[in-house]
């Protein structure tokens, strides 16, 4: 994506999938209500009686994807950010399948210094910028049944490239969930990709980019 000249985030963490609690439902990300109304519909065409627990539309939909109450303390951390994108772009953004569990100061401080700085700086140069961002799941989840895994870690690689789209550079960041994290930059996305090997427990055909 290109992420240069991108004035800032807009709207707010609202929007779900309706089509991640079935296939048939529209695709298109809309609010609780508006993918509550869909369940609805969808239960009532197909005979899905919601005296039944496991048919009723709140169960229905945090059964497929997180809910705005399963984040508990921590921050939503974007893996797309916000920021990054022109107006509907940046609200399309907004969904709970594009966040993680973020401790609040790793989120309002280095990441969000790091994430500012790839817009800003590491793209300086680039023709287009691809960006690839991603967490290390860990052994903690937000409540004990457990809905929502709190990553240990959030990562970001990126690939700039010329008018050719031929590779410039790459790059990433790595850095810890916690409240002291402090985000390690790397000069390649090949020394990023050794450092998750172990901590994603993956073989060596473990590669962020083809050819970057």
């Amino acid at each position: 994506m290109d992420i240069k000249g991108v004035p800032g985030r807009e709207g707010s963490i609202v929007y779900y999938k309706p089509q991640l609690v079935h296939p048939d439902l529209p695709p298109q990300q809309m609010d609780k209500i508006g993918s509550s109304g869909e369940i609805k519909k969808y239960n009532q065409n197909n005979g899905c009686s919601e005296r039944s627990p496991q048919y009723q539309r709140k169960y229905k939909l945090g059964w497929s994807q997180a809910l705005d109450d399963n984040f508990g303390l921590y921050d939503r951390g974007h893996l797309n950010p916000a920021g990054h994108h022109k107006e509907d772009a940046s609200k399309v953004t907004m969904t709970h399948t594009n966040v993680a569990p973020q401790d609040r100061r790793m989120n309002n401080g280095p990441w969000n210094r790091y994430e500012t700085r790839l817009k800003d700086v590491l793209s300086a140069g680039c023709s287009k910028m691809y960006v690839v961002t991603g967490v290390v799941p860990s052994s903690t989840w937000v409540d004990q049944n457990q809905r929502v895994n709190v990553p240990s870690h959030y990562w970001n690689a990126y690939c700039c490239t010329d008018n050719n789209d031929k590779p410039l550079n790459s790059g990433g960041s790595l850095g810890p969930n916690t409240a002291q994290g402090v985000v390690t930059e790397y000069t390649s996305v090949t020394v990023l990709e050794t450092e998750l090997r172990g901590l994603l427990n993956v073989d060596n055909n473990f590669n962020i980019f083809n050819g970057c």
